[in-house]
């Protein structure tokens, strides 16, 4: 068997590709897709390929099955088209992510053919499997081009033949190198079975000697000179970024789709899916048919327990997998090497968000493309408002507030003004004699009433940004705003403990009236803590003929200048008078209270409060529960963009006196 393709690695990750003659479906064949697979895998971790093309097409599956391989593999693939590039040829050289063709070389395009043998309805089959395999050639130069699919189908249906430069014009290749020696290319393709075969390739030798030739070294197989691209109107940047963005917006997510429709099986069906995977014709849709017809030969009978498993549509997939990308660029979630997406700009992810919708973009710029992204119904603003939520949600749960630890958490549903229970004790439990009658226990309460207030902020997001890549404009700015919602709650709490607001009775939170203020400040020592103690653990239930309720410190609140102050003092062996230490006499005090600091307690005072779970203190009352920031977006109607709006809705109450107590300090 003469080998027309070889597969080689040239070191720092670079590798080569010689694929000269036709693409079959067998091993006997110039090119097979099997083996390409195969030596491909063999070739191992490289970063570049080069790609070097002379063939006359072959099997529709097979070609498909190639390109489908190349555009899969991450190494950048530079196409040269050295001869000719027909059929099938063509089709493959679009899975480059650059391609250059030699000057006097010849691309052609036409509609798949071939000859079925059967009855009417094995030829209807036949005709039908056609224009599936049609559609998959459509693809793949609509991908590269961005020619309408009416103009595609007239150029296939005449079997259309492009020079060098006609197929620049097209948009089929990137770029055109020198002139290649044809005679060599060529000698061995059989063209007589196209029909509009250019007479120049009946007699490739008469073309005349080239300027420069670029040709195949015999001995080794390698290009005797490196090609240089003819003039610099291409940016091959540019064309790189659309060819791998259009490329992964139907055969990366086709790929996706139907790796997730086999996900939920494990390896039951790793064949089928590899399958399915290596022929392009094979949709998502296709794939979950097959996969059903598979399991349906080991169905159990009707009647027995099963487990029915959905899988994610295409744009789910991406959905999912962007947004998980951008998150992961923004370093709020761990970076998954193994996403496709990890790449994928801003810009283009709006361009497969109106693809995926069946929106044309051809011929607008940029602007106008994320316009249209903003205003239609596509997946793009969600996407958006998910990373947006996101990062928001990050800031609020990396906040470091104190507010948290010693304060409750309450719900209201509603914005009405509401009267809350501040609970003190149960009554006490009474002696029931032999055949004695239980009698009820009350819960005296002082009213307090709540109110919720809403609180909020917006921003936007600009067609710029987009065009920009600028992930700070909606990453960093909602991650901040997630953190300002827990730190004006913070502002809430300590404003109420700075103010002294009156209670319910009309004495202020903390007063002698409450029994809970040390009159005389006093700086933070062993003296100074024992007698809050005595004072919290002394408050009386009015309810029970003035029963002491044995209230326990849990938490030391002091501010930021004092911290260093109360942990000495609550940690301290030995007793603390005024900062001094007195090491001949125990810390009657230590361990009493957890010191929590905080800049926003005014001047020096102090406070000891009690463990929220068992004593009302102040209490933090959420709508519905709800403690998370909300986001909600909307297109603006003043900027070219869209608008998110955080908002939360929140009170701060305190529920009863008795378990907090306040030194005034000094």
């Amino acid at each position: 068997m003469k080998k027309y393709y070889k597969i080689e690695a040239k070191g720092k990750g670079r590798g080569e590709i010689w694929l000269y003659g036709y693409i079959g479906d067998s091993e006997y064949d110039d090119v097979s897709a099997k083996a390409f697979k195969q030596e491909l895998q063999a070739l191992g971790d490289v970063s570049d390929i080069d790609l070097y093309i002379c063939s006359d097409g072959g099997s529709v599956f097979a070609g498909n099955a190639i390109y489908s391989i190349l555009t899969r593999h991450p190494a950048k693939v530079t196409g040269y088209i050295e001869g000719i590039a027909a059929s099938m040829g063509s089709v493959v050289a679009m899975a480059c992510d650059e391609l250059l063709m030699a000057e006097n070389s010849l691309m052609m395009i036409h509609n798949p053919w071939g000859m079925a043998v059967g009855d009417s309805g094995e030829i209807r089959k036949y005709a039908d499997m056609l224009d599936k395999a049609k559609e998959t050639l459509m693809l793949a130069y609509e991908k590269r081009t961005g020619i309408s699919s009416e103009e595609l189908t007239e150029l296939l249906n005449q079997e259309t033949w492009f020079t060098a430069s006609e197929a620049l014009e097209k948009g089929f290749i990137t770029g055109v190198i020198e002139p290649v020696e044809m005679a060599a290319c060529i000698k061995d393709l059989d063209l007589s079975k196209f029909k509009n075969t250019p007479q120049s390739l009946n007699q490739p030798h008469k073309n005349g000697a080239p300027k420069k030739v670029y040709k195949m070294k015999p001995e080794n197989g390698a290009p005797a000179t490196k090609p240089k691209a003819k003039g610099t109107e291409i940016d091959l940047e540019a064309v790189k970024a659309k060819a791998r963005t259009e490329a992964l917006l139907d055969e990366s997510k086709r790929c996706s789709g139907i790796k997730a429709a086999f996900t939920p099986f494990g390896s039951d069906y790793l064949e089928l899916q590899g399958t399915c995977l290596d022929d392009q014709t094979v949709t998502v849709s296709g794939a979950k048919d097959r996969l059903l017809e598979k399991m349906g030969e080991t169905s159990e009978p009707l009647g027995k327990n099963t487990r029915v498993t959905s899988v994610q549509d295409r744009s789910e997939k991406f959905a999912i997998g962007y947004t998980n990308a951008i998150l992961a660029r923004a370093g709020i979630k761990k970076d998954d090497t193994r996403n496709e997406f990890r790449s994928t700009s801003l810009l283009e992810a709006a361009k497969i968000c109106l693809h995926a919708q069946g929106r044309s973009i051809v011929g607008m710029d940029k602007m106008e493309m994320v316009g249209l992204a903003f205003t239609t119904s596509s997946d793009f603003t969600n996407i958006l408002e998910n990373i947006a939520s996101k990062s928001m949600l990050k800031g609020w749960e990396s906040s470091e507030e104190t507010y948290m630890k010693w304060t409750s958490k309450g719900t209201l549903t509603d914005f009405k003004p509401t009267s809350l229970v501040g609970m003190n004790s149960f009554s006490n439990l009474l002696k029931i004699p032999d055949g004695g009658e239980y009698k009820h226990g009350t819960i005296g309460d002082r009213g307090v009433t709540a109110q919720l207030a809403t609180y909020g902020r917006k921003f936007s997001l600009s067609r710029h940004a987009i065009i920009n890549d600028d992930l700070r404009a909606f990453t960093n700015i909602p991650k901040k705003m997630g953190r300002a919602a827990p730190r004006l709650i913070g502002n809430l709490v300590y404003a109420l403990l700075n103010s002294n607001e009156d209670m319910a009775d009309g004495s202020a939170l903390f007063s002698n009236a409450h029994k809970n203020l040390i009159t005389a400040g006093t700086s933070i020592n062993t003296a100074a803590l024992d007698a809050m103690r005595v004072l919290m653990a002394k408050q009386t239930d009015p309810d029970e003929l003035e029963q002491a309720l044995n209230i326990r410190p849990a938490f030391l609140l002091a501010p930021t200048a004092k911290e260093g102050t109360a942990k000495v003092a609550v940690k301290s062996e030995t007793e603390i008078a005024d900062g001094q230490n007195n090491s001949k006499k125990p810390n009657s005090v230590q361990g009493i209270a957890e010191v929590i600091s905080d800049a926003r307690l005014a001047g020096t005072a102090f406070y000891l409060t009690a463990n929220p779970d068992i004593v009302d203190t102040v209490e933090v009352q959420y709508l519905d529960g709800n403690e998370q920031p909300f986001l909600e977006q909307q297109n603006s109607w003043n900027i070219d963009g869209v608008e998110f709006k955080v908002r939360l809705d929140a009170a701060v109450t305190a529920l009863d006196d008795k378990g907090m107590v306040k030194n005034p300090g000094l």
